[in-house]
């Protein structure tokens, strides 16, 4: 309809909050922003077991991934949007040679519907490591990897308006276990897949902005630039400053990075506070 969303409820707020078919139910939800009504979605397995859905393009389907709990693994399914014709695409209950668990989530349509970008994260106990970025048709197949990303921070996949590239958050020290458990010593730079070639290019770095996070890429119309935030990490209580960039990518087949001296300059800072 153009004024509809998809909405999960993550959990529900205080120890008196019911945990009921009755009187709460997670799982996965339409609501019409227009009239303010909503329909749950039967996903097919415990609704709590939700844990990301993406729908196309032009509305017709949904994308899901689900998962009982820790060390579980998921799986992930398609259906129609009204909730009919559920299929089962994958299980990730033993997605590596090693038999390591894997969570799917962050699904990501191209703009032209043909392709669905998602991260593949190992389904651990530690709270912020690397995930892999994989594509793979609205079938489930053709799946193949394109590169490491950063994992438990929940930086979304963006998608190229020309449904050629995607651009993601890559963690630039993975060999640092103190930013395995805490966000403030994440260093990240923004980089760039083509999912024809397979090419992938780090379009800004701390190196180039001066700066350790650099995330939140967005397009431009043409996809020919990059416009992103970059900042030191920010107060807990306090807050901070964020930087907002723009990068050009080039033209043509080869993605290009550009640096902070001749090509990608700030655009402008905010000061941004904390809230309680």
């Amino acid at each position: 309809s153009g004024h509809s969303f998809l909405y999960s409820a993550i959990m529900p707020q205080g120890p008196q909050a019911p945990f009921t078919a009755q009187g709460w139910n997670p799982g996965l939800w339409i609501v019409d922003a227009a009239d303010g009504s909503f329909t749950n979605l039967n996903i097919g397995v415990p609704s709590a077991y939700i844990v990301d859905a993406s729908s196309s393009p032009d509305g017709s389907k949904i994308i899901y991934s689900t998962s009982p709990g820790l060390n579980s693994g998921s799986d992930v399914w398609e259906m129609q949007s009204d909730g009919s014709q559920q299929t089962h695409l994958m299980g990730l209950k033993s997605g590596g040679s090693q038999g390591v668990q894997t969570i799917a989530s962050r699904f990501t349509w191209s703009p032209d519907g043909k392709t669905i970008a998602y991260q593949r994260l190992t389904d651990s106990s530690v709270p912020f490591q690397a995930a892999s970025l994989w594509v793979m048709n609205p079938q489930g197949q053709q799946t193949h990897r394109l590169a490491t990303t950063d994992g438990g921070h929940g930086y979304d996949l963006n998608w190229s308006p020309d449904s050629q590239k995607i651009a993601f958050i890559a963690r630039t020290n993975f060999q640092s276990k103190v930013a395995d458990q805490q966000m403030q010593a994440l260093q990240t730079a923004v980089s760039v897949a083509n999912v024809q070639s397979g090419q992938v290019t780090q379009v800004a770095s701390s190196a180039q902005t001066g700066l350790q996070m650099n995330v939140q890429p967005h397009w431009s119309q043409d996809s020919s630039k990059l416009s992103f935030v970059a900042f030191n990490p920010l107060n807990t209580r306090v807050g901070g400053t964020v930087s907002y960039w723009s990068a050009p990518l080039g033209n043509g087949s080869q993605i290009k990075g550009f640096s902070a001296s001749n090509n990608m300059s700030p655009i402008q800072s905010v000061q941004v506070f904390a809230t309680s």
